[in-house]
């Protein structure tokens, strides 16, 4: 009686497992749906479905295809090591005897399961990790040639922008795998007896095992060899004395040292394969040794005395020659090496007739710092401690035909401000916007040692009427948190706060377009999945008409297309910001 109750209560707690793994499983996989269909609704409302697919299918390539390769060289190892094990009774253990036993009496049950089982978690976690570099994949598939060649090896700059980081990439990949399968299948063939230790705590290994992990050493070594093949591209990327590029250490001892390391590490791989035929391990020590010191001597130690003593004591007739590349270089990436240099003799005097023709350019002389503005731009003009002002930037408009320069910032909405209320409506539905503009001109300078504003205060007022704001709020701005969302409505009350006034504040309904639609009750779950919100599937205030502003904050939204709005003005039209030009947007 007491075994069949026993029994019942295991069952039991066993089919409560399964189904909190079941509905653990159905949460995480709706969860995951649901951040994907949104993504999609995002991305469809700004116009750019054809980023999300690529993207979508990109990951999905590059997830199966990482994970592929990992798996089937984790279970090709772990399969040729379950073979090479000996089997019981053929050798004296010694010691380590009864471990080795209990794992043989442990895993022989589940036999090649046990391996797909571990291949398919490493596989999982190592090789779905390649998804987080997807864009360094996609700009290897869709590389286009600059047609200028570097001066040092003669290769066309689109190399360096868009495949050497894909083979950086490979190579680090396959260091990880190489490395990682070498350790687990050590400790596979300890576990089967193949590996053991002997008289005087040495090591014994069977044949088989030694030419094993000799295989995957000499593998590990060529990997290695390519990664010295790459480092040679990347002395052009480093920072010497005075200029970024290679240097004369760089060329002249860096260079020829990556290039025997090179050599170096494709003799080592030949020289583990050789050693399989050989007794011992000695030929295998003696190329690892000496790969490591020549790794120390050519690699540190040459190129630090080649700069001691031959360099620093001369530094500019060393440098120079790269000195004069990194300089035509710079002057070929900003389009000004086709610039003509004149001598020209300044005057001594300054006439008024040369001050008349050049009146532009006085009129628009920038006498304020940006970021000793900034703090007197958020002592004066942030208003309310819920209003932020981050950063004043420099910008340029017409007035009365003429160019005019100006500072300018936004006033955002400073996210997480505690006089902001914490309860989930004010948070999401009320307090959705900063407000305004301040503008004042770079040139001028007011009779009190103050800006002369241009625009300022809330709600904003203009002196001049090529400043008056169409559109003041801002929904999008660079400091908003890009995990924040917020709800916008149409005709719904109590509306959205557009600033205080001496009793109560000022209050807007959204007329913009921008943002996914709460439209359905589809849509809702899908929301309220994705933040974790349940509000957003029952609160009243959630009408079909409602929409989320999932991304507010600018660069996320770049970096979400893919980097590819072209222009400011391409942005404002995505992003459905009225008057959006007269925010420095």
């Amino acid at each position: 009686m007491f075994a069949r109750e026993t029994y019942r209560t295991q069952e039991r707690r066993r089919y409560l497992v399964l189904v909190a793994a079941v509905v653990g499983g159905l949460y995480l996989l709706l969860s995951y749906l649901s951040d994907l269909w949104t993504d999609y609704l995002w991305f469809d409302s700004v116009g750019y479905v054809d980023t999300f697919r690529t993207n979508l299918l990109a990951t999905i390539a590059i997830g199966v295809a990482g994970f592929a390769v990992v798996f089937l060289f984790v279970l090709v190892n772990l399969i040729v090591a379950n073979r090479l094990a000996p089997r019981f009774g053929l050798l004296d253990l010694g010691p380590d005897e009864e471990v080795i036993e209990r794992f043989r009496q442990w895993a022989e049950p589940y036999g090649r399961r046990l391996w797909m089982g571990i291949a398919l978690i490493i596989g999982l976690l190592l090789g779905t990790g390649l998804i987080a570099r997807r864009e360094v994949i996609l700009l290897f598939f869709h590389s286009v040639p600059f047609d200028i060649a570097d001066a040092q090896f003669g290769t066309d700059l689109s190399f360096y922008v868009f495949r050497l980081p894909f083979w950086h990439l490979l190579v680090s990949f396959a260091t990880n795998l190489v490395l990682f399968s070498g350790i687990l299948v050590v400790a596979v063939h300890f576990l089967n007896g193949g590996v053991r230790v002997g008289a005087g705590g040495r090591p014994a290994v069977r044949s088989g095992v030694k030419a094993h992990v000799s295989v995957l050493a000499a593998v590990f070594a060529l990997v290695r060899a390519a990664s010295y093949h790459l480092d040679r591209y990347d002395l052009l990327f480093r920072r010497n004395e005075g200029f970024y590029g290679a240097g004369f250490t760089d060329i002249e001892a860096r260079l020829p040292a990556l290039n025997l390391l090179v050599l170096v590490a494709i003799v080592a791989a030949g020289l583990l394969i050789w050693n399989i035929r050989r007794p011992g391990w000695t030929l295998a020590w003696v190329s690892i040794g000496g790969w490591i010191l020549v790794s120390i001597v050519a690699g540190a130690v040459y190129p630090e005395v080649v700069q001691r003593l031959r360099v620093d004591n001369d530094p500019f007739a060393r440098e120079q020659p790269y000195f004069e590349r990194n300089i035509e270089a710079t002057r070929l990436a900003y389009d000004i090496d086709g610039i003509e240099v004149r001598a020209w003799e300044p005057s001594p005097t300054l006439e008024p007739a040369d001050i008349e023709a050049n009146s532009t350019t006085f009129d628009n002389l920038r006498l304020w710092d940006p970021d000793v503005l900034t703090r007197t731009y958020q002592k004066n003009q942030e208003i309310r401690p819920y209003y932020r002002i981050d950063q004043v930037d420099t910008d340029r408009y017409m007035v009365d035909g003429k160019p005019r320069q100006v500072m300018i910032a936004i006033r955002e909405l400073e996210d997480g401000n505690p006089d902001i209320p914490t309860d989930w409506q004010n948070q999401r539905l009320i307090y959705t916007h900063g407000f305004g503009a301040v503008v004042n001109e770079a040139a001028v300078v007011g009779e009190d040692g103050q800006p002369e504003f241009v625009i300022k205060d809330v709600p904003p007022v203009a002196t001049v009427v090529e400043f008056e704001l169409e559109q003041p709020r801002i929904y999008f701005g660079e400091t908003y948190d890009p995990n924040r969302p917020v709800i916008v409505r149409t005709g719904t009350r109590p509306q959205e706060i557009d600033f205080p006034l001496a009793q109560g504040s000022a209050e807007t309904e959204y007329d913009g377009e921008g943002g996914v639609e709460i439209s359905s009750l589809a849509h809702k779950v899908a929301f309220a999945l994705r933040y974790r919100d349940l509000n957003l599937l029952i609160s009243p205030q959630i009408r079909s008409d409602s929409r989320v502003l999932i991304h507010r904050n600018i660069r996320t939204i770049v970096e979400e297309l893919g980097h590819e709005i072209a222009t400011p003005q391409e942005a404002r039209e995505i992003l459905d910001l009225k008057g959006a030009d007269k925010v420095n947007f």
